[in-house]
């Protein structure tokens, strides 16, 4: 057995009980009763990268905020995201701070954008992929978005979403280091955001609909450098739901329940 897999099995699961004031949210997946939550976005994201992610990264980001608001009620009485929206700049001693609550909240809203694949797998021209187009509303602002205009410029592609698509992948693979890459509204349009290291979309003055992890702990254990072939892959596992229903929740002016 290798080290990592040593490593990656021997991390333990939060606990339920814990009274620490910030707690790892469970993946929305196993909530719902998925018999392998681990395994629930495979092939696509291996239950290795999935487990490291999750209860190694993620769960980190827990902890540190715990112990550095640990005694500071001026800190516990605020909510991750009242946290991320204070005046945090890279000079204040505070800044580890706005760090830690922006990665927790950005993995919050990442694992929500993320649902197992449904339905029967195909083949392509990049290999397996399973057949996941937006619906509802989320799909209607996408043709309205990535509308295909006439000419050259967009004549390679069959539809918005394809164009969508395109502009997405170009926005992910372009980023430089680590950071985040985000579906949002703003003013009533779509729109897609880059932030850098642990920027948070909502500090931004859009409604965020959709996260994508472009850290490279997000995809390095299953495509190495090819940050390409994630993204790739990641329309397999899109939960546009997810994206519908924050758009109602914005319809509604209503913060989303699950943050």
């Amino acid at each position: 057995m290798s080290a990592a897999l040593v490593a990656y099995e021997t991390l333990k699961e939060p606990n339920p009980e814990s009274k620490a004031h910030f707690k790892l949210a469970p993946l929305w997946w196993s909530i719902k009763g998925h018999p392998s939550p681990y395994r629930a976005l495979e092939p696509y994201i291996s239950y290795e990268t999935l487990k490291f992610h999750y209860l190694g990264h993620h769960q980190t980001y827990v902890t540190n905020l715990n112990n550095q608001v640990d005694g500071k009620e001026q800190w516990k009485d605020l909510t991750l995201k009242q946290i991320i929206l204070q005046d945090l700049s890279k000079e204040t001693p505070e800044r580890p701070l706005f760090n830690n609550a922006a990665q927790i909240y950005n993995h919050d809203f990442y694992w929500q954008s993320l649902a197992p694949p449904t339905g029967e797998a195909k083949v392509g021209e990049k290999g397996i992929f399973h057949p996941n187009l937006p619906t509802g509303h989320i799909a209607g602002l996408i043709d309205v978005a990535f509308k295909l205009e006439e000419g050259p410029k967009d004549k390679d592609f069959k539809s918005s979403f394809d164009k969508f698509k395109a502009e997405f992948k170009k926005k992910a693979t372009a980023a430089f280091g680590s950071g985040w890459i985000w579906l949002v509204l703003k003013e009533g349009k779509l729109e897609i955001l880059e932030t850098h290291d642990a920027d948070s979309a909502i500090r931004h003055g859009v409604v965020p609909l959709l996260a994508f992890d472009v850290w490279e702990h997000a995809y390095y254990v299953d495509y190495r450098n090819k940050r390409v072939d994630y993204i790739d892959n990641w329309w397999s596992i899109v939960n546009w739901k997810f994206a519908n229903e924050n758009l109602e929740q914005a319809h509604h002016q209503a913060p989303p329940s699950h943050l």
